[in-house]
């Protein structure tokens, strides 16, 4: 039996991946940022009242020649080939 977390068989790399999984097969991780979006509310009652924050919505894996970005797609994981935006309301970071 293997250690914890540890995989007993062999993996492959799906022949029928996603089109933005096969655009990095065999590319190199160059490195991870963390992806986020400005969220605001507004009272309807009281439109002074406003809320807003930044929250995580996913993960940019930047390879030699791209990359992918998995992101919260409501009742699903997205996935993209084109790296993340970058503007007033959306923002990604190493970590």
């Amino acid at each position: 039996m293997g250690t914890p977390n540890s995989v007993e068989w062999p993996l492959e790399w799906r022949r029928a991946a996603h089109p933005a999984l096969a655009a990095i097969e065999h590319e190199t991780l160059q490195q991870i940022s963390a992806t986020s979006c400005r969220f605001v509310t507004e009272n309807v009652a009281d439109t002074r009242d406003v809320h807003e924050a930044w929250l995580t919505t996913g993960l940019w894996l930047a390879t030699d020649s791209g990359g992918l970005h998995v992101f919260n797609a409501l009742d699903e994981n997205g996935l993209a080939a084109q790296p993340p935006p970058r503007d007033a309301d959306h923002n990604w970071h190493p970590i």
